[in-house]
């Protein structure tokens, strides 16, 4: 809760805020008459993002060319600062909220912490010669990741699909607790082998069932 002390909360004139925690400190309040004068714009600006006909990234580069005094960019940054309050407000008092976007923020912070473990080497620092090395040494990088993520997936898939008819829903929601970016049984110091000698010993995925399976 440290960063809703610099936080800044806005309410529409003439409502009433609701008692708020004490390290709230800073409450402002705004008019709104201008964003109903712009809500046809706006919302011919939030349509094409919506429907994805547009990319965010476009209207925002042409949003942020606007001067500051422009009405409609002043009508967006206050509905921008309300539905921020709405926000904080939820995350505030909703317990639910706020331990979905912590588990969140641990997925990130996994990524993060298995892109580590995979670049032990050099200390962490990539070292590359040419823009071709370095581009080559991030695939490669992306490449372990993403194998470590999918053979996880269809490890979890295949102990569900072996699982008897009655277990399977205890299974499925245990599997739902878990992500698939995990490394504890991963061997990063060990040699790439793809013999068929070791491939014989290999554990063996039926990718046509995995793609198939759908829980009952």
């Amino acid at each position: 809760m440290q960063i809703l002390k610099k936080a800044r909360f806005f309410f529409p004139k003439g409502v009433t805020p609701p008692k708020l925690e004490n390290h709230v400190l800073n409450i402002r309040k705004l008019k709104t008459d201008h964003i109903e004068d712009h809500w046809d714009q706006i919302l011919r600006i939030a349509a094409p993002i919506r429907l994805r006909h547009t990319k965010p990234s476009v209207l925002l580069k042409r949003l942020n060319s606007y001067a500051r005094q422009n009405s409609l960019y002043q009508a967006l940054r206050d509905l921008g600062r309300l539905v921020r309050t709405k926000f904080l407000l939820d995350y505030m008092y909703d317990h639910n909220l706020r331990q979905m976007i912590q588990e969140q923020l641990n997925k990130g912070e996994n990524v993060h912490q298995l892109a580590r473990h995979i670049f032990y080497g050099n200390n962490g620092k990539l070292q590359a010669s040419s823009k071709e090395e370095y581009l080559q040494a991030t695939a490669c990088k992306a490449l372990i990741h993403n194998l470590i993520v999918c053979w996880n997936y269809m490890y979890m898939s295949k102990k569900l699909i072996q699982a008897k008819q009655e277990e399977r829903k205890e299974v499925f929601e245990k599997i739902k607790q878990m992500y698939p970016v995990r490394w504890e049984h991963i061997n990063f110091f060990g040699i790439f082998d793809f013999s068929e000698e070791s491939l014989k010993n290999a554990l063996e995925f039926n990718t046509e069932e995995l793609f198939d399976f759908e829980i009952e």
